[in-house]
């Protein structure tokens, strides 16, 4: 059993541990308060987002109903994202910068998506006829698909504050 776990952990290649590195290093960064630009908010959304579609289209080639059993729960992760990151964010109106509470619900994210996309990874390199069973490839979609709709969702609240700051309801 020791040996086996030892097998897949090293035997996954260098970008692995990169990718690894890079979201934990983040998702510990999250857990502090932050100030970010607007534009770079949107980075997280769309590298998940491709990241996800990409590993489904090419294990599987593009058809329009498994993209949408792709958008269901993206569509829902985003809905998700909107009411966890709902509070915590605010726009600085004078420098028009976001700040952000620090939150364990990105670093959260982050390693539930890397440790799905991992262990499906390895369970396809250790047994490729599994790669295609309804368990493993819905769990992928599903996973990265509610993860990526969540960091949406977490976009969209930063778009709605900067719109209500920008354009402040006249009462």
């Amino acid at each position: 059993m020791m040996s086996t776990i030892l097998q897949i952990l090293l035997g996954a290649p260098t970008w692995v541990y990169v990718v690894f590195v890079y979201l934990f290093v983040f998702g510990i960064l999250s857990l502090r308060d932050s100030v970010v630009k607007d534009n770079r908010m949107v980075i997280v959304p769309i590298v998940f987002t491709a990241w996800s579609i990409y590993s489904l289209f090419n294990k599987h080639g593009f058809s329009f109903g498994l993209f949408g059993l792709w958008l269901i729960p993206f569509i829902i992760g985003s809905f998700i994202g909107r009411h966890l990151f709902s509070r915590g964010i605010e726009i600085n109106k004078k420098d028009m910068v976001v700040h952000i509470a620090g939150s364990a619900y990105p670093f959260i994210l982050y390693m539930a998506f890397f440790v799905t996309k991992y262990a499906i990874g390895a369970l396809s390199a250790m047994k490729p006829e599994l790669a295609s069973h309804v368990l493993v490839w819905g769990t992928d979609l599903m996973a990265s698909s509610l993860i990526s709709g969540m960091f949406l969702g977490r976009f969209l609240v930063v778009l709605r504050k900067y719109y209500q700051a920008l354009y402040p309801l006249k009462a």
